[in-house]
């Protein structure tokens, strides 16, 4: 990791987070707001796309903050060396969100990163979707469980259990 070229250079925290778990098959990012785990996570999803364990990335966010993934915190923290592109899920795409959402499942050698909101699982379309990106990827996937977000029911238990994409 001590090779690794950060977009922005890590506080002692993220720093330690990263070093201890940047491997682990299964982790879970437990921390207060505001102090980066946004920046964990991306730089994480890097460091395993740079050392060939994925090749895909699926996040997935509540609705009110799921474009500032795609618009704010993706670019922020992508290292410049990460050769990438992204998409953003959308039930009725316009042709140019279409474009780049058939684009995740290009075969190229490019980290394909796609955001989904919480609510596109309600919808068989979404769990379709999901569920082949995931198919087509070694994928690292992400929840972000905003803070202001209801807490977990059953339905979305089942989401995190997986159940939603059966």
């Amino acid at each position: 990791m001590q090779d690794y070229r950060f977009k922005n250079e890590p506080y002692a925290h993220q720093a330690a987070y990263l070093y201890r778990f940047w491997q682990e098959p299964v982790a879970a990012l437990f921390a207060d707001m505001g102090t980066g785990k946004s920046f964990m996570l991306i730089n994480n999803m890097c460091m395993l796309y740079d050392n060939g364990f994925i090749n895909g990335a699926l996040i997935i966010a509540p609705k009110g903050v799921y474009r500032n993934w795609v618009n704010v915190e993706l670019p922020k923290h992508v290292p410049d060396h990460v050769v990438w592109k992204k998409a953003l899920w959308n039930p009725q795409p316009s042709k140019a969100e279409e474009a780049a959402m058939d684009s995740m499942f290009d075969v190229d050698d490019v980290l394909h990163v796609m955001v989904m909101n919480v609510e596109a699982f309600s919808s068989d379309k979404g769990k379709k979707f999901a569920e082949r990106f995931l198919l087509s990827h070694n994928a690292l996937m992400a929840v972000d469980e905003h803070n202001d977000q209801k807490p977990y029911g059953a339905e979305d238990k089942e989401h995190l259990q997986g159940g939603a994409l059966r």
